[in-house]
């Protein structure tokens, strides 16, 4: 039977971060846009940021401080149980996170960059 992406392991900044399942990841690229003229539909491309966004399980000794945009870029990695590994070494958080009192923590990151690792 074939196998299909079940859990995604998620590191930011050289510390693992559990998740809950439900992470979300596209790497950046390039988008088509339509433009409209008088003779028709063309299209234009332009860059695309991917994004990458997780519900991270809160721990006692983890810090909203490590999650603010303006402590720049850092590196973010995201491994499947099926092997494929991305690093992103240029990724910034969106937005200040919210810890709810269940212990979850939205996260959503702006990545540049991206490298695939591909299991051999």
């Amino acid at each position: 039977m074939a196998q299909t992406i079940g859990v995604i392991a998620l590191w930011w900044n050289g510390r693992q971060y559990p998740c809950q399942k439900g992470v979300q990841f596209q790497r950046s690229g390039k988008r088509a846009q339509a433009v409209a003229t008088s003779a028709g539909i063309f299209h234009s491309n332009e860059a695309a940021a991917g994004m990458a966004k997780a519900t991270l399980t809160w721990r006692p000794t983890d810090s909203l401080a490590n999650f603010s945009p303006s402590s720049g870029e850092n590196m973010l990695q995201l491994k499947c149980d099926t092997g494929q590994i991305y690093v992103c070494p240029d990724a910034v958080v969106q937005e200040e996170p919210t810890v709810q009192d269940n212990g979850q923590c939205p996260v959503t990151w702006i990545i540049n960059q991206c490298s695939e690792i591909l299991p051999s």
